[in-house]
């Protein structure tokens, strides 16, 4: 039996993760849904140029950003430190730590994979029309993060 080479398998131990704005998921499905697709079932090319475009027209920020993961893996750890620093005013530089200030919250974030059209779809078919909290029930600070 082969054992994963990670302490976690969520941010294979970097303690942040690529995730889809939550803001952006929910503005976009009906959008998204009307997207034409090929016989084979792929969308148009520039889809997610026009999807950035989106998220720009409404000030949403951007489609996709980072966030902190919620295992314990050594670089999690020194992020949540960061970030509590971050949080408490007491970090030396006045930027948020690379994991942004966004805890991930896999029941409102999906991982941004490589192929963010099967993310969606997938997404869309198993969440129904505003399932996804309000944004200011996740954990973070998106109007900070994002204006």
């Amino acid at each position: 039996m082969s054992q994963s080479r990670y302490r976690c398998n969520i941010c294979w131990d970097r303690g942040m993760v690529h995730v889809v704005n939550p803001r952006f998921l929910e503005a976009y499905r009906e959008t998204f849904l009307e997207l034409p697709k090929d016989e084979e079932g792929k969308l148009p090319r520039g889809w997610q140029g026009d999807a950035g475009r989106f998220c720009q027209k409404l000030e949403m920020g951007p489609m996709k950003h980072m966030a902190l993961c919620v295992c314990d893996c050594p670089r999690a750890l020194t992020f949540r430190s960061e970030l509590g620093k971050y949080n408490a005013g007491s970090r030396r530089t006045k930027r948020p730590p690379a994991c942004g200030v966004v805890k991930y919250n896999p029941s409102v974030m999906p991982i941004a994979r490589w192929e963010l059209g099967i993310v969606l779809t997938e997404w869309y078919a198993e969440h129904t029309v505003n399932e996804v909290h309000e944004v200011d029930e996740l954990p973070g600070n998106y109007e900070e993060m994002f204006g």
